[in-house]
């Protein structure tokens, strides 16, 4: 028995040996010869160079080649043994660094399908490693993961707690370079607690975490970035969805001293902050969200903001401007106010300043267009200082200078129907042009109340007289019933002239009174109930001849009467150096191929004639051809001549 007890004894010696044996000719010039004949017996598929122990846990590899096609050569592979070397039935690794790997063609199966299972890795760090695929490729890369878990042999990036940093990551022609990211990556609920990296020279940082339906952006900042209209399309045609990182939530997010070109719009070193937002972005779905935006310049085809700012809350269906401010056509806008989808409620504008000359097509479309899409506008508080309006764009120009306007609770479309519904307003202008009128220190005052509109004066001095006008509309009834007076004297009227289908143009200097009621609900209202008369006196009546010459002409008292619709007018003759005609009769609106207001034309040997309320127009002409090169045409005045005759 005895003898056995040392048998067994002696057996277990040896046995304890063998590794003890193993781990001390690790220590000697023998190393590699004894690891790669073990690993040749252990089917372990690994040939190293050198292989160095450090009592108790660590294995040093350096030049480690693998029988694997894919992952075939390492610079230097370090293992790290767990104090507790066997636990749950697997070999338990502390830790695994490979240095030094280059993998060209990517990997086609993920690292848990090359380990055994019977070997439990801790942490898993990989340094200097280079890599490419179809869709990636990088290079000076760094990872470690601690306590990585691969729920199957296709996943290619384990979870756990990742640190991993580039050089360079580069995917669809984009590189991010110096890119750091420190994540605790989870199956749902992972946690970015850091990113940073540079993409096209702008710097990148902050932190994300994930919500069952996407991922939230918490304190990013991006800063410098410049990009064209062309990289803008480029950059969104690409396909970030195919990363499998859904971003549907900003809960903070910074872009400082930026430029961007997009949808015709240049923002010049620019600078957005963002918080509480809800991806992809709904203006009018966003709950608390908040925006703010400041600029050098915002310049679009046909208009430059300088230094914009702009502060919202974003609601449902509603969006609080806390302010907006710019400086716009060489003066300062202000505003602030609530919009929602079918509204614009504005607390003030405020323009001072501005000089608007509108030269080219469109340069005034963005106005008309958001106040046409905009069923309902109120403006509590309106104040325009000191400002000149020029529009140039188009026949008859006109211009306003030295703007002032006061206007109070104004309610100016309403179920998109434009015009004056509630409040009062007051104009005044050092000066105003409409084509060749001309009037200074014109003034216009109004109001409305329940939708009755009133305009109580305006009154609009000329260089050789006055316009006077007021009246009423009933804005908020179906039918509009409405009244209008206007007086005026030393009013000039060649652009009314020049409506009428005359052979020559027509100027004059009028003496005008007209008073008209009726309803404006529509066209059938209206040419049913037009009622009232214009009484005008024509002075200084001339037609241009010739190159700085004037045909100076005589025309009678006109006289219109308007009585439901149905037009009187009396005779009215026109005369002048061989020029005479006539104009008068009768039409009704409601039905004008009835009767008509002729006209009836001569000048020289040529006539005209027709019917002014239609398209029927006449010409006849008398001139003999023999003598049509010869005919005298009657001596010509000057205007100063024909003013002076009058």
């Amino acid at each position: 028995m005895k003898k056995a007890l040392v048998s067994v004894a002696l057996l277990l010696v040896v046995v304890a040996l063998i590794p003890i044996s193993i781990l001390i000719s690790l220590q000697t010039r023998y190393a590699s010869q004894v690891f790669n004949h073990l690993s040749q017996l252990s089917s372990l598929g690994m040939q190293v160079e050198s292989v160095h122990y450090q009592y108790p846990h660590h294995f040093s590899f350096k030049n480690v080649s693998f029988d694997d096609s894919e992952i075939n050569y390492v610079e230097q592979l370090d293992v790290w043994i767990a104090p507790e070397w066997y636990a749950d039935g697997r070999w338990q690794i502390a830790s695994v660094l490979l240095d030094g790997l280059s993998l060209q063609n990517g990997l086609t199966s993920s690292l848990s399908a090359r380990l055994p299972n019977a070997i439990h890795i801790h942490q898993i760090a990989i340094s200097n490693l280079d890599y490419a695929d179809s869709a990636f490729s990088a290079r000076g890369m760094k990872l470690q993961v601690k306590q990585p878990i691969w729920q199957n042999d296709e996943q290619r990036i384990p979870f756990g707690e990742i640190q991993f940093s580039a050089q360079q990551l580069y995917w669809q022609g984009e590189a991010f370079n110096q890119l750091l990211v420190d994540i605790d990556y989870k199956p749902q609920d992972s946690t970015v607690y850091g990113l940073s990296l540079v993409w096209r020279g702008a710097k990148v940082s902050g932190q994300a975490e994930q919500y069952p339906q996407g991922w939230s952006l918490v304190n990013v900042t991006l800063e410098g970035l410049t990009l064209t209209e062309q990289q803008v399309t480029s950059i969104l045609a690409k396909p970030w969805q195919s990363l499998g990182m859904k971003v549907n939530h900003i809960n903070s997010l910074d872009i400082l001293r930026s430029s961007l070109a997009i949808e015709g719009y240049q923002l010049v070193n620019f600078e957005l902050s963002s918080e509480n937002l809800t991806l992809p972005f709904e203006p009018w779905q966003q709950q608390q969200g908040l925006l703010s935006f400041s600029a050098e310049s915002v310049q679009a085809p046909n208009n430059i903001w300088v230094e914009p700012r702009v502060k919202l809350q974003l609601d449902p269906n509603a969006i609080q401007v806390k302010e907006a401010s710019a400086q716009w056509q060489q003066g300062n806008v202000l505003f602030a106010g609530l919009l929602t989808p079918d509204s614009i409620q504005l607390e003030q504008l405020l323009v001072n300043n501005v000089k608007w000359a509108a030269e080219q097509p469109g340069e005034e479309a963005w106005i008309r267009q958001l106040f046409a899409q905009t069923p309902n506008v109120r403006i509590d508080k309106l104040s325009i200082e000191r400002s000149q309006f020029i529009q140039l764009i188009s026949q008859p120009y006109w211009q306003l200078s030295g703007l002032n306007i006061d206007g109070e609770q104004l309610l100016l479309k309403q179920n998109h129907q434009a015009g004056l519904w509630q409040g009062k307003l007051r104009a005044t202008a050092v000066n105003a042009s409409y084509k060749d009128i001309l009037t200074s220190h014109p003034l216009i005052e109004m109001h409305s109340e329940n939708g009755l509109w009133q305009l109580e004066r305006l009154f609009a001095p000329l260089k050789q007289g006055y316009v006077e006008a007021y009246g009423q509309l009933q804005l908020d009834s179906l039918s509009k019933p409405w009244q209008a007076n206007l007086n005026a004297d030393g009013l000039p009227i060649g652009l009314l002239l020049s409506q009428l289908p005359l052979p020559f143009e027509l100027n004059a200097i009028s003496s005008l009174d007209v008073s008209a009621k009726g309803l404006g609900g529509d066209w059938a209202m209206f040419s049913h109930s037009l009622t009232g008369g214009i009484h005008a006196r024509l002075h200084e009546v001339y037609t241009p001849f010739d190159e700085g010459s004037i045909l100076p002409l005589q025309v009678s008292e006109i006289s219109l009467s308007m009585e439901r619709g149905k037009l009187t007018l009396d005779p009215v003759k026109l005369q002048g150096p061989d020029i005479e005609g006539t104009f008068g009769g009768a039409s009704d609106l409601t039905a004008p191929e009835q009767g008509g207001i002729h006209y009836q034309m001569k000048m020289g040997c040529q006539q005209w004639s027709g019917d002014m309320m239609s398209d029927e127009h006449q010409r006849v002409n008398q001139c003999p051809e023999q003598s049509q090169a010869t005919q005298e045409t009657p001596p010509a005045k000057t205007e100063e001549a024909a003013n002076a005759a009058s």
